[in-house]
């Protein structure tokens, strides 16, 4: 009989590891960096125009996310985006977009400031990366994704607030905006508590149910990393999931298209790679971030002998 997939036991790791990966978000450098500098009226300014950009793509990323998922899972994404495209009604508040231009005005911006602003080269980068995990992945990842920034922007996941209540906080302090001004932060501390369960609810929909799955065996193969490397994200994943009696096979160990010595000719024309992936040199298995190294192992045999 093959292994299935029994997650009911393991939700509430889930929800831990979930928890864990939003509150360490915010120990990151970067975070670290943006919520300790220094704030003033114009980098206000700066960060909030691009951020305009920023939240017209969250449009776009749920609208693949929800083409992508099934039936039930649009539903939740459509209540979930009623909120940031229509407003509620019943509460008085308009769409999320209108909300943050006119919190902006405390700051000294306008809609035409909006409508004016260019995105910076970096704002792009970013936009386009997020359409591409969005745009071309399974559907669990790419609401995944979404979802992800829901959590860490939550109150009842993150320890000490999520971004929009931290970035108000700042404000106030920074800038003497009193918090209660500052409409859309206060509307995204409240409204995110609920849009941040979504992750949950969909995970309980669709991976928690056995019967769903038949499982011979999971193989690791050459991308990112060497596939030993893979191996070892992959036995963390399987951990958490207490999958240990799946067997987990090496695959293929390089691309099977492109080869080393096709990186070598594009280095000899356009110069050294940055990233070579499963053509670094062999370097000693790393644990995830933060973790250690998984408790299970990989099965000797390859998964094409």
């Amino acid at each position: 009989m093959a292994t299935a997939i029994d997650l009911e036991s393991t939700r509430d790791s889930f929800y831990a590891e979930v928890r864990g990966l939003a509150n360490a978000q915010f120990e990151s450098e970067s975070y670290r960096r943006i919520l300790a500098l220094p704030l003033t009226l114009e980098r206000a300014r700066v960060y909030v125009l691009q951020k305009g950009f920023w939240n017209l793509n969250r449009r776009d990323c749920w609208a693949f996310a929800q083409a992508l998922s099934p039936m039930d899972v649009k539903a939740l994404i459509w209540d979930h985006e009623l909120d940031e495209l229509k407003g509620n009604d019943a509460r008085g508040v308009e769409d999320h977009y209108s909300l943050q231009i006119r919190q902006a005005a405390t700051i000294g911006l306008t809609r035409e400031d909006f409508e004016n602003e260019l995105p910076a080269d970096e704002t792009l980068t970013c936009i386009y990366a997020w359409i591409h995990l969005c745009k071309d992945s399974p559907w669990l990842k790419s609401v995944a994704a979404c979802a992800a920034l829901e959590v860490s922007n939550s109150s009842d996941w993150v320890d000490e607030g999520g971004m929009s209540y931290r970035w108000g906080k700042k404000q106030e302090a920074e800038l003497g905006i009193p918090y209660d001004k500052q409409v859309n932060a206060k509307e995204h501390a409240e409204v995110d508590v609920e849009h941040g369960n979504l992750l949950c609810k969909v995970a309980v929909a669709h991976c928690d149910a056995p019967e769903k799955f038949d499982l011979l065996g999971v193989t690791v193969v050459a991308g990112n990393h060497r596939p030993k490397q893979g191996a070892e994200y992959m036995l963390h994943v399987m951990e958490l999931m207490n999958s240990a009696d799946i067997p987990l096979y090496i695959g293929a160990q390089s691309p099977l298209v492109f080869s080393a010595k096709k990186a070598r000719r594009q280095e000899e024309q356009w110069g050294k790679l940055g990233f070579q992936g499963a053509f670094e040199a062999p370097v000693e298995i790393e644990p995830p971030f933060g973790g250690e190294v998984s408790k299970i192992r990989l099965r000797k045999e390859n998964a094409v002998s």
